[in-house]
Formats: C-alpha cells, structure tokens, sequence
C-alpha cells in the first residue's frame, strides 16, 4: 500500500522580476535556478512520480522574502485555490518593536489555508541570509518577540547551527506554550575537518533541545546537508537521524521533502521515501504506529492540521 506522506517543509516561489512574494533568485540560488517558479501543480508532480507514496498534507515554510506578509498572503491565496499548502509558515523579525502588530496583522485574514507559525533563520557562523547578529537566542529584544508567539496561537521553526542549540533548549524551556519545531535536524555539517567536536556540540545540544519539553519537535530534513549521499551504504547519517528518534520519540520528530531544495540535489520524492523507509527498516525498535507518526501523524500534530 501507498504510505501517506504529510510534508511538514516544503517551499513555493516566483523569483520573476517583481515577484509578489517578493523572493529572490540571488538569496535562493541553484534551486531557484532550477525552478524560478515553483508551483503546487510542480508539488504534486514531484510526489506524483512515486507511486508509493501519497501526499496527505503540507506546510509551506517561508522562503527568505524581502516582505514577509507579502508572502504569506500570495501563500494563502494560492493554498485556498488549490489546497497546497493547508498552512503557512511565515517570515517575520521576532526583534522588531511592533512585532506583536505584524503578528496579529499575519494571523487577521480569514482564510482555509492559515498562519500556523513564524520561522526567523538564526544561522550564525556559518550565517544564512538575512541573520543580522548571533545573539538572537540570548537577546531580550527576541525574546519578548517569542514570548509574544504564545498570545497569537504560533508556533517557532527553529533553524540554527549546533552551536546554537543550548541557547535555543534554555529559550525554549523557558516557554512551553510555544511550540518548537527545529528545522533540518540541526544543520549539522560535517566533512569540515572536525567531526568529531562538530558532533559532540551538536549531541550535546540536541539532548538539551529533547530536555527542554514535549513541546520541541524535530524535522528529519535537508539530510543532504550533513552528507550529499547520507542515503549510501557508508554514510553516518542514518544512524544520527536514529539518535534523534530515540531522543525525542517518535510521536516529537517528523520527515520532511525540504522541496524543491533536495530536488537541485538529486533527491527525488522516491529516493527521499526510500531512504526514510531504510532508516525505520533498520531501527527495530519502531513500529508501523511510530513510522506513521514519523510520516504524517506527528506533522499533523504539532502543525495542527484538519
């Protein structure tokens, strides 16, 4: 039988001159390149190729706009004409002095395909776009941002580096009313030339991350970035993800298609099933009602989905 598939990461965009949601192809790079429009029809597309899976849900993350309620409310529209994504996760400056206002601006249009969370990317060293400073998790201005998440029904998607994580676990702590989904496994990147420290932080902080409560959740993503071929029969990696499994439980953690991201690096749907399966066919531990919470049920949860 097919295996239902909630994707909980996935991204839309236009990066056309003028574009609505105000993207761009320079901050995107190759997969924007790839496609300079990425579609719903593309979406389903994608998963449509593998005959063994069906797409049962999605969430749109924000895809690093210039404006980000620009963005979501192209989102929406879009997500109300076709039914991808059912919710949106949006792009906003937690350290903003009106960010209570621009919260309560994003979540205000009555729309079937609504603003489940904020995502701010923390990256810092190596920085991602759009990251001013590295003391975000520490600073007072964003926290009263977070703290102001809980008010507005939000939740948090979480992209850091592993050094960061403490910072992110004693925030989160602190904060069990907003919910905490951390992106992409913890952007671990290893083949620098110290695996071995860059793996003791990053374990170190994802205990702390498990420990900080119930309300931390983890995307199993973007595993391309810790290794090309994390697929392969000599790669770490699945035996990290298993880690995490077993760190926060099945019921907290959660596959994701990071499309079309993974696609630019060679990551069909297909090859992304068949390497989720293969980490669960290899923990013995997990049963059919752990996988379907890794696939769908705990994406359902944590992003509240009908």
């Amino acid at each position: 039988a097919a295996r239902t598939f909630v994707d909980p990461h996935f991204h839309l965009w236009d990066v056309s001159p003028g574009n609505e949601p105000t993207h761009s192809g320079d901050i995107l790079g190759p997969p924007a390149a790839l496609h300079p429009q990425y579609t719903p029809e593309l979406f389903r597309s994608d998963f449509a190729a593998d005959p063994n899976v069906v797409l049962g849900g999605s969430v749109f993350v924000e895809a690093i706009p210039e404006n980000g309620l620009n963005e979501a409310r192209w989102c929406q529209r879009i997500g109300e004409e076709t039914g991808i994504p059912q919710v949106v996760v949006a792009r906003a400056n937690l350290c903003d002095a009106d960010i209570d206002a621009q919260l309560e601006t994003l979540c205000s249009k009555p729309s079937k395909c609504v603003v489940r969370g904020i995502r701010q990317l923390l990256n810092w060293e190596p920085t991602w776009p759009k990251v001013p400073r590295g003391d975000l998790l520490t600073s007072a201005d964003f926290e009263a941002g977070f703290a102001a998440l809980e008010k507005h029904g939000l939740s948090f998607d979480l992209q850091l580096n592993p050094h960061q994580l403490n910072d992110a676990a004693a925030l989160a702590a602190k904060y069990p009313g907003v919910p905490v989904i951390l992106n992409h496994l913890g952007c671990l990147k290893l083949g620098q030339g110290k695996d071995e420290e860059t793996l003791a932080t990053w374990r170190k902080g994802m205990k702390a991350l498990a420990a900080a409560g119930p309300h931390v959740s983890v995307k199993l993503s973007m595993l391309c970035y810790t290794d090309p071929n994390w697929d392969g029969p000599d790669s770490i990696v699945p035996g990290l993800v298993r880690e995490v499994i077993d760190m926060f439980g099945a019921d907290r953690c959660m596959f994701a298609s990071n499309y079309p991201v993974d696609k630019s690096d060679g990551f069909s749907i297909e090859r992304l099933r068949k390497g989720f399966d293969a980490i669960c066919d290899r923990s013995p531990a997990l049963n059919d009602t752990d996988r379907a919470q890794l696939f769908a049920e705990t994406a359902r949860k944590v992003y509240r989905l009908q």
